[in-house]
């Protein structure tokens, strides 16, 4: 059975953003698709996905699909200059190795569409998610 086209993203994310030995030194907490688990070592990384939209070939056909997702670099605001070289070491990792061919598909383009940066409060204390929103394009093999 394949994969849907939304769990291609997610994998090939998570490819692009766990096997660099320079982006694991800056986020011990690791990559995380939706959530992190409480108590994560941070920094971390979460990808989501976000929305997505199908092209439709002759025949009715899904041709090829359109999916933006988030990727950030999430933990304490204090931290913010060491969150910032993570977020800029994670969009060279995700925007430059394609297309791509990942197991079940075929990652056609990867780019920014949007700058992330929002705040919260975590337990008291305030925290940065620095990121985007990206936009991948897939078909399935």
């Amino acid at each position: 059975m394949a994969l849907s086209e939304v769990m291609l993203g997610i994998e090939y994310l998570y490819a692009a953003l766990s096997v660099d030995s320079a982006l694991t030194a800056l986020v011990p907490g690791g990559v995380w698709r939706g959530l992190a688990d409480p108590g994560t070592a941070t920094p971390f990384i979460v990808i989501a996905h976000q929305a997505g939209t199908d092209s439709i070939a002759f025949g009715a056909v899904r041709a090829l699909t359109s999916m933006l997702y988030q990727a950030k670099v999430v933990g304490p605001a204090n931290n913010s200059a060491d969150l910032a070289t993570a977020a800029a070491r994670l969009d060279t990792l995700i925007t430059t190795a394609v297309p791509i061919g990942i197991s079940g598909g075929l990652i056609k383009s990867c780019y920014r569409e949007q700058p992330l940066l929002v705040d919260e409060t975590v337990t008291g204390e305030k925290w940065a998610n620095i990121g985007g929103l990206y936009r991948i394009r897939v078909s399935i093999a």
